[in-house]
């Protein structure tokens, strides 16, 4: 496998203009710019589907052979020259494959500009259909499903490659969904390749490499239950920061109240109490007590389990009715969650600052 990317790393140093590049189709192809052009209709404004980092631009493009696709637009127009953190991503990817990472179809160098081109997710990321202008009203067991699948790929980023892949950006705006509603990981420029040496045994990583840990959903359980950004200047202060917010309704019994409207009296108690006993761990100050991937990933099936479950005993009592979960049972399982786990909340002593520098980085 290594001489296949000789040619692509040597590429990446070159100081040429117009560098070329031959590199097997199957690992990654190269595009010409006349056929990122063609794709995206000479990059008309219509084109345009949103913003990457840097103010990276992000165009909807039809390729030669029918395939739709995202094509990212780096430096030039969008920002100064091609960068390292770009560079980075292309390398990456070329390596990673998994359903749920968005993959790499190809790139085009062009002078100065270049241009990733990438699977198209058609509905966007999860930050849009959650909170975003044109938001819907997910069910409770679709968020399950996405917060599962952006923990298989990291799970995957940390113990399935040849290397352990720190993603480092894990937000619901680089959490994206496909057609199907299954969600993958993208924007890795800011990803980190560990040691040969770290990466099958992968558990945890010392704060010393990475922010956070591998363990470190940030803040997507937490947006997936409240349906809203990490912060939000427009709400009372006590409220700006979710993480605070959070853990303050949680230690007082009142989270109930502060959870997405569209989700109340729709969560099974159960599956509740297990989700809040993996988010709780997800976000727990001290790094090494935060999980590994797989131990979330385990949790939060077990959780899906237990909706589901939950929902079918509802539906064979009511069988013609909506499956509604009074407010006292729910609040009796987060008093119960409280009770056999106290010893967490003790420790979780989070002000604004802390909970920016440690958590709202959103490294993973």
């Amino acid at each position: 496998m290594r001489h296949r990317f000789c040619s692509l790393l040597s590429l990446f140093a070159s100081k040429k203009k117009s560098p070329q590049l031959e590199l097997p189709e199957d690992i990654c192809r190269q595009f010409s710019l006349a056929q990122i052009k063609a794709a995206t209709n000479n990059f008309h404004p219509d084109s345009i589907i949103g913003t990457s980092y840097f103010g990276s631009i992000v165009y909807k493009g039809t390729m030669d052979d029918g395939t739709i696709v995202a094509v990212r637009r780096c430096g030039g127009s969008s920002g100064g020259g091609v960068s390292e953190l770009q560079l980075n991503e292309v390398k990456l990817l070329c390596q990673l494959r998994h359903p749920h990472l968005v993959s790499l179809i190809g790139f085009c160098l062009s002078e100065k500009e270049m241009f990733v081109v990438l699977e198209y997710m058609s509905r966007g990321s999860l930050a849009h259909v959650l909170y975003g202008k044109d938001h819907v009203p997910l069910a409770w067991k679709h968020r399950l499903h996405i917060c599962i699948g952006a923990a298989r790929g990291l799970h995957y980023l940390h113990t399935g490659a040849k290397r352990a892949v720190i993603h480092h950006n894990i937000k619901s705006s680089n959490i994206f969904l496909d057609e199907e509603w299954c969600s993958k990981l993208s924007d890795f420029g800011l990803s980190k390749l560990l040691p040969l040496s770290t990466s099958k045994a992968l558990t945890r990583i010392d704060t010393d490499q990475a922010v956070g840990t591998s363990g470190y959903m940030a803040p997507e359980h937490r947006v997936l239950l409240f349906g809203r950004p990490q912060y939000d200047s427009t709400l009372p202060e006590e409220k700006q920061y979710l993480l605070d917010w959070a853990m303050e309704s949680l230690s007082q019994g009142t989270i109930y109240h502060a959870i997405d409207q569209y989700l109340k009296g729709r969560i099974a108690p159960e599956c509740l109490n297990k989700y809040l006993e993996i988010a709780s761990s997800c976000v727990h100050p001290k790094g090494n007590l935060r999980p590994a991937m797989g131990e979330v990933e385990v949790t939060l099936e077990l959780a899906l389990e237990l909706q589901e479950r939950a929902d079918s005993e509802m539906e064979s009592i009511y069988p013609y009715g909506e499956c509604i979960y009074e407010e006292a049972l729910f609040s009796g399982f987060v008093w119960k969650f409280l009770g056999l786990d106290s010893h967490n909340f003790s420790e979780f002593t989070y002000d604004s600052s802390d909970s920016e520098s440690n958590n709202c980085n959103n490294n993973s």
